[in-house]
């Protein structure tokens, strides 16, 4: 399009007529685009006149056709040329990208179920509050026991629930000036600027109120109830959020509606933490003490039970091979008659323990099954693997030199098995081949290694 210096317009293009869908020739612009838009697109174009024929300036304005239509504008002074004489306009329909900008910009900001601000506005909001130097306040909500709505209704009445509660506490907050946030989940935040907390507190209640009421979803009626954590604004956003998270934790630990931030309530969650923590070690050092043998330290006869069942489940899926050897201290039983008694064999099941633990390779457990026998557990080796753990065993054993009141030092029989899955149904047919092994060790003279073969 071309217009004279007094907007009248000396040129159109079928384009732009289309898009005007009048006729432009002899016509004010001005007179053509949505009235909201004439003053700026008239100080446009005498701006324009004024210019540089090198400058191009850009401006946006409005057609009414169809409803309004975004129109970008870009134009340059010819007005001195005696060809054109006029101000170019080269005049672009963007309707539709600034709709796709506008749909894109609110799905990066509203959280799309409730259609409320997400936590990208939050952050930006609380940040400008932040810099404004005035007081304020936030309050986080979260709400009590929600997921046994999901569990017991499905998630699509839950969702529903959701945008319902979004509604009324946006209808309690929107005559504050505040901003309600969902910031994923069932927790809600509601920034208050220059309100202080006292006020936070009554703005709170009345939030309880409205949400106390059941909502009526389709046939179903569903009552919520919330935890608030009320904070002051605490010099930075990260402070801010963290002192109304603990307050709220406060408040659902209390089982009261509202808790507002105070700094002994960090110390206090602290103290709680700290005892949690140990309670939870505490907890740890039981159930290992459960599963170990307390005289050799090794695991025991219920650790056993348990690492032998789980044994069981990867070989029925094929995911499992291993070996066992059984160890049976020899000729224990004079330990007790000697003149160490009881004290001395314990002395010598710590030491043959330690000798064992010593021999065997990394992933190998020793268990002490009961008394003087011992299994071992060998994953993913083979029978060779295995009587090369087993000779280790024994020879470690004899180099530890424990005494024993009969003869020089302690020895062991060993007896050695290998799963084989089509002669094995379980990990216990395996021990007891193992088993049988080292009782014919035993009655072969002792201090010897036999393996249980098919």
């Amino acid at each position: 399009m071309v217009c004279r210096a007094d907007r009248v317009v000396t040129y159109a293009s079928p384009h732009a007529v289309r898009l005007f869908g009048c006729e432009l020739l002899g016509q004010d612009i001005s007179a053509l685009v949505a009235p909201a838009t004439a003053d700026a697109l008239i100080s446009y174009l005498a701006r324009l006149a004024a210019e540089d024929p090198r400058v191009v300036a850009y401006c946006e304005t409005r057609v009414v056709r169809d409803g309004e239509r975004a129109v970008e504008v870009v134009g340059v002074n010819r007005l001195s040329d005696a060809t054109i004489g006029g101000i170019v306009l080269s005049l672009s329909d963007v309707t539709e990208h600034r709709h796709r900008a506008a749909t894109l910009e609110r799905s990066a900001t509203t959280d799309s179920l409730t259609g409320l601000p997400n936590r990208v506005v939050l952050l930006d909001r609380l940040r400008e509050m932040l810099r404004s130097g005035h007081p304020g306040s936030v309050v986080l909500l979260d709400l009590n026991r929600f997921k046994e709505i999901n569990d017991r209704y499905g998630h699509q009445l839950g969702d529903a629930v959701l945008i319902e509660i979004g509604r009324r506490v946006h209808g309690v907050v929107e005559t504050t000036g505040g901003t309600v946030a969902r910031i994923g989940g069932d927790e809600f935040v509601v920034l208050l600027p220059e309100t202080t907390t006292e006020a936070a507190e009554a703005l709170t209640e009345a939030i309880h109120e409205a949400l106390a009421q059941p909502h009526r979803i389709g046939a179903t009626d569903v009552t919520v109830a919330f935890s608030a954590g009320i904070a002051p604004l605490m010099g930075t956003v990260e402070r801010t959020l963290r002192a109304a998270d603990v307050a709220m934790y406060a408040s659902k630990e209390a089982g009261s509606p509202m808790r507002v931030y105070t700094p002994d309530l960090t110390a206090e969650r602290r103290a709680a933490a700290q005892e949690l923590e140990a309670l939870r070690r505490r907890n740890e050092e039981l159930l290992g003490e459960a599963r170990t043998d307390p005289l050799t330290n090794l695991p025991n006869r219920r650790r056993y039970d348990e690492d032998f069942a789980a044994v069981d489940r990867a070989t029925a899926n094929g995911l499992a091979s291993f070996s066992v050897i059984v160890i049976d201290i020899d000729h224990f039983g004079r330990f007790n008659r000697s003149e160490g008694g009881q004290e001395s064999g314990d002395e010598t099941l710590r030491r043959a323990a330690q000798a064992f633990s010593e021999a065997v390779r990394e992933g190998d457990v020793v268990y002490r099954r009961g008394g003087e026998e011992f299994v071992v557990l060998l994953p993913d080796a083979d029978l060779e693997n295995a009587c090369g753990v087993a000779d280790r065993i024994s020879a470690t054993l004899r180099r530890h030199r424990i005494p024993h009141p009969d003869q020089a030092v302690v020895t062991a029989s060993l007896g050695v098995a290998s799963f084989d899955p089509a002669v094995h149904e379980c990990s216990g047919a395996v021990v007891d081949a193992a088993d049988g092994a080292m009782r014919r060790a035993k009655a072969g003279g002792r201090d010897r290694i036999v393996v249980a073969r098919p």
